[in-house]
């Protein structure tokens, strides 16, 4: 699906008039290409802009999202042929030595790691000077259904194994500013480019890494920003649009949820003003 094009970047404002001969804007997914989006923004995103922004999407869905990814076959269309086939593990044997193993697909215990974090700061009159300081979030196991017994088949197919260690980084910077590009793009497909005073150009870009828990956090329950998950089925990643009035200006949020079907935590972007 493809929305209105907008003919400037909607990172930096470039329009496509103002761009060096050779030069031109391109289409902005909302969810990643590579995490099976289809909803594209046409002209609006220049390259050096592409640069930045695929920089952290390239990070999430390489390493922090690759078995999810896989269990969910959330993919593009480029390069069905460099898909994985199988993931290690570490197996610590009875004699105290690791083992690494390469797990087929079918037999792999499919997770990811993402985070619990309180509610954006501005929805609950935290100063942004505090949000500066940092928040207090801490990492979740998101796991496919009998995760536990395929570990249980991994050490039973090979000997002497007593445990099986999974691991995965995750840079909640980078998650931030994924989370803030997917709830900003989609803003602007459904509102259009200049209909709302935007809080997260600069932060997208890298210009202000510190803001992001004012504007980013955990799904908050308020009167007209209901609490209830934006739901599992049928889509494997789901957002909304909402628009609350706080602190005497009416604020315009995503509610989003990343790989819905495995139940994933529900956050809120404050994505700007109207």
């Amino acid at each position: 699906m493809k929305y209105a094009a907008v003919g400037s970047c909607i990172y930096c404002g470039v329009s496509s008039e103002a761009l060096p001969s050779g030069r031109f804007l391109s289409s902005e997914h909302i969810i990643p290409e590579g995490l099976g989006g289809t909803q594209e923004v046409p002209d609006a995103s220049c390259s050096n802009c592409a640069v930045i922004t695929s920089t952290f999407e390239r990070s999430c869905l390489r390493e922090y999202f690759q078995h999810a990814r896989a269990y969910l076959n959330a993919y593009g269309k480029r390069r069905p042929d460099k898909r994985p086939r199988d993931f290690p593990a570490a197996l610590k044997v009875g004699d105290g030595n690791q083992e690494s193993v390469r797990v087929p697909l079918q037999d792999y215990p499919f997770w990811c790691m993402m985070l619990t974090m309180p509610p954006p700061g501005i929805l609950i009159g935290r100063p942004k000077e505090a949000d500066r300081q940092g928040v207090l979030c801490h990492p979740i196991m998101i796991s496919e259904r009998g995760h536990e017994s395929k570990m249980v088949g991994i050490i039973g197919s090979n000997p002497g194994t007593r445990t099986v260690e999974l691991t995965c980084r995750l840079s909640p910077g980078e998650f931030w500013k994924l989370l803030a590009k997917v709830a900003y793009s989609f803003a602007v497909a459904k509102y259009g480019y200049n209909s709302f005073e935007p809080f997260l150009k600069e932060f997208i870009l890298g210009l202000d890494e510190f803001v992001g828990p004012h504007f980013i956090g955990g799904a908050y329950s308020a009167e007209n920003l209901p609490v209830e998950s934006i739901g599992s089925f049928p889509g494997l990643h789901e957002a909304r649009l909402l628009t609350i009035e706080f602190g005497g200006r009416r604020l315009l949020v995503c509610r989003l949820q990343l790989f819905a079907p495995l139940l994933a935590p529900v956050y809120d972007v404050v994505v700007g003003s109207i």
